[in-house]
Protein backbone atom coordinates (compact mmCIF):
# COMPACT_ATOMS: atom_id res chain seq x y z
CA UNK A 1 0.00 0.00 0.00
CA UNK A 2 2.82 2.39 0.84
CA UNK A 3 6.54 2.68 0.18
CA UNK A 4 9.04 4.63 2.25
CA UNK A 5 12.53 5.91 1.57
CA UNK A 6 14.30 7.41 4.58
CA UNK A 7 17.50 9.29 3.85
CA UNK A 8 19.72 10.60 6.62
CA UNK A 9 23.12 12.22 6.74
CA UNK A 10 25.50 11.94 9.68
CA UNK A 11 28.40 14.35 9.80
CA UNK A 12 31.50 13.34 11.76
CA UNK A 13 31.94 15.38 14.91
CA UNK A 14 28.51 17.01 14.53
CA UNK A 15 25.72 16.07 16.93
CA UNK A 16 22.19 16.88 15.79
CA UNK A 17 18.69 16.13 17.00
CA UNK A 18 17.04 12.97 15.67
CA UNK A 19 14.67 14.89 13.37
CA UNK A 20 17.48 16.85 11.71
CA UNK A 21 19.21 15.80 8.48
CA UNK A 22 16.48 13.24 7.78
CA UNK A 23 14.17 13.10 4.76
CA UNK A 24 11.25 10.70 4.46
CA UNK A 25 9.58 10.10 1.11
CA UNK A 26 6.25 8.28 1.26
CA UNK A 27 4.55 6.79 -1.79
CA UNK A 28 0.85 6.02 -1.32
CA UNK A 29 -0.02 3.50 -4.03
CA UNK A 30 -3.78 3.62 -3.42
CA UNK A 31 -3.99 7.36 -3.97
CA UNK A 32 -1.05 7.37 -6.43
CA UNK A 33 0.61 10.15 -4.46
CA UNK A 34 4.13 10.90 -3.21
CA UNK A 35 4.84 13.02 -0.12
CA UNK A 36 8.26 14.54 0.60
CA UNK A 37 9.36 15.25 4.14
CA UNK A 38 7.74 15.29 7.54
CA UNK A 39 4.95 17.58 8.73
CA UNK A 40 7.51 19.79 10.50
CA UNK A 41 9.51 20.23 7.29
CA UNK A 42 13.05 19.42 6.33
CA UNK A 43 15.46 20.47 9.08
CA UNK A 44 19.10 20.58 8.04
CA UNK A 45 22.12 21.31 10.24
CA UNK A 46 24.52 22.91 9.28
CA UNK A 47 22.55 25.16 6.94
CA UNK A 48 23.63 26.53 3.55
CA UNK A 49 25.99 23.66 2.76
CA UNK A 50 23.92 21.99 0.03
CA UNK A 51 22.88 19.04 2.20
CA UNK A 52 19.15 19.75 1.98
CA UNK A 53 19.11 20.01 -1.79
CA UNK A 54 21.23 16.86 -2.06
CA UNK A 55 18.78 14.89 0.12
CA UNK A 56 15.78 16.18 -1.81
CA UNK A 57 17.42 15.47 -5.18
CA UNK A 58 18.18 11.89 -4.14
CA UNK A 59 14.58 11.42 -3.03
CA UNK A 60 13.24 12.94 -6.25
CA UNK A 61 15.44 10.69 -8.38
CA UNK A 62 14.26 7.64 -6.40
CA UNK A 63 10.59 8.58 -6.81
CA UNK A 64 10.95 9.51 -10.51
CA UNK A 65 12.50 6.12 -11.26
CA UNK A 66 9.59 4.26 -9.73
CA UNK A 67 6.44 6.43 -9.96
CA UNK A 68 6.83 9.33 -12.42
CA UNK A 69 3.05 9.56 -12.96
CA UNK A 70 2.14 9.87 -9.27
CA UNK A 71 0.86 13.20 -7.98
CA UNK A 72 2.96 15.12 -5.46
CA UNK A 73 1.11 15.71 -2.22
CA UNK A 74 1.57 19.36 -1.42
CA UNK A 75 1.39 20.93 1.95
CA UNK A 76 1.47 24.09 3.98
CA UNK A 77 4.79 25.75 4.65
CA UNK A 78 5.43 26.54 8.29
CA UNK A 79 5.50 30.23 9.15
CA UNK A 80 7.19 29.72 12.53
CA UNK A 81 10.40 28.30 11.03
CA UNK A 82 11.01 31.41 8.90
CA UNK A 83 12.54 34.23 10.90
CA UNK A 84 13.07 36.80 8.13
CA UNK A 85 12.20 37.70 4.56
CA UNK A 86 15.63 36.49 3.44
CA UNK A 87 15.01 33.07 5.00
CA UNK A 88 11.60 32.90 3.31
CA UNK A 89 13.11 33.79 -0.07
CA UNK A 90 15.85 31.19 0.43
CA UNK A 91 13.27 28.51 1.28
CA UNK A 92 11.15 29.44 -1.75
CA UNK A 93 14.20 29.37 -4.04
CA UNK A 94 15.14 25.95 -2.65
CA UNK A 95 11.70 24.54 -3.45
CA UNK A 96 11.36 26.18 -6.86
CA UNK A 97 14.83 24.99 -7.93
CA UNK A 98 13.64 21.43 -7.29
CA UNK A 99 10.50 21.96 -9.40
CA UNK A 100 7.95 22.62 -6.66
CA UNK A 101 5.43 25.43 -7.04
CA UNK A 102 5.15 27.82 -4.09
CA UNK A 103 1.92 29.78 -3.75
CA UNK A 104 0.88 32.37 -1.17
CA UNK A 105 -2.72 32.78 0.03
CA UNK A 106 -2.28 36.26 1.50
CA UNK A 107 -0.64 39.55 0.56
CA UNK A 108 1.73 39.51 3.54
CA UNK A 109 3.15 36.22 2.23
CA UNK A 110 2.67 34.47 5.55
CA UNK A 111 0.51 31.51 4.50
CA UNK A 112 2.16 29.48 1.76
CA UNK A 113 1.67 26.09 0.19
CA UNK A 114 3.89 24.00 -2.05
CA UNK A 115 3.24 21.20 -4.48
CA UNK A 116 3.81 19.86 -7.98
CA UNK A 117 1.65 18.32 -10.69
CA UNK A 118 3.54 15.04 -10.81
CA UNK A 119 6.78 13.44 -9.69
CA UNK A 120 8.12 13.71 -13.25
CA UNK A 121 7.84 17.52 -13.01
CA UNK A 122 10.38 17.62 -10.18
CA UNK A 123 14.08 18.26 -10.76
CA UNK A 124 16.61 15.95 -9.13
CA UNK A 125 19.66 18.25 -9.31
CA UNK A 126 22.02 19.60 -6.66
CA UNK A 127 25.24 21.60 -6.54
CA UNK A 128 27.83 18.90 -7.22
CA UNK A 129 30.67 21.17 -6.12
CA UNK A 130 29.24 21.43 -2.59
CA UNK A 131 28.13 17.84 -2.06
CA UNK A 132 29.67 14.90 -3.89
CA UNK A 133 28.96 11.21 -3.85
CA UNK A 134 32.16 9.26 -3.25
CA UNK A 135 32.51 5.53 -3.77
CA UNK A 136 34.09 3.56 -0.86
CA UNK A 137 37.25 2.67 -2.81
CA UNK A 138 37.65 6.28 -3.91
CA UNK A 139 37.15 7.45 -0.31
CA UNK A 140 39.78 4.97 0.88
CA UNK A 141 42.25 6.25 -1.70
CA UNK A 142 41.52 9.85 -0.64
CA UNK A 143 42.10 8.96 3.03
CA UNK A 144 45.32 7.12 2.19
CA UNK A 145 46.58 10.13 0.20
CA UNK A 146 45.66 12.49 3.05
CA UNK A 147 47.48 10.26 5.55
CA UNK A 148 50.58 10.20 3.35
CA UNK A 149 50.49 14.01 3.04
CA UNK A 150 50.23 14.33 6.84
CA UNK A 151 53.24 12.07 7.35
CA UNK A 152 55.28 14.09 4.83
CA UNK A 153 54.33 17.33 6.58
CA UNK A 154 55.28 15.87 9.97
CA UNK A 155 58.72 14.96 8.60
CA UNK A 156 59.16 18.50 7.24
CA UNK A 157 58.09 19.99 10.57
CA UNK A 158 60.56 17.79 12.49
CA UNK A 159 63.39 18.83 10.15
CA UNK A 160 62.50 22.52 10.56
CA UNK A 161 62.27 22.17 14.36
CA UNK A 162 65.68 20.47 14.39
CA UNK A 163 67.14 23.28 12.31
CA UNK A 164 65.60 25.89 14.64
CA UNK A 165 67.19 24.14 17.63
CA UNK A 166 70.58 24.20 15.89
CA UNK A 167 70.22 27.89 15.10
CA UNK A 168 69.18 28.65 18.70
CA UNK A 169 72.30 26.85 20.00
CA UNK A 170 74.51 28.75 17.56
CA UNK A 171 72.86 32.00 18.55
CA UNK A 172 73.29 31.39 22.28
CA UNK A 173 76.97 30.46 21.81
CA UNK A 174 77.60 33.74 20.01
Amino acid sequence: EKSLLRLSIDLPGKRVRSEQNVLDIWADHRRREVRFGADKGLQIEPVNRGIGRFLMAQGILWARQRWPNYRVEGGALAVTSILSDDARLLRDHFLRALGFAVEYQDLLQLKATYGAQSVSALIGEWNRERVQQVEPLEAGAMLQQADQNLQEQEIKIRKLEHRIELLKRDDSSL
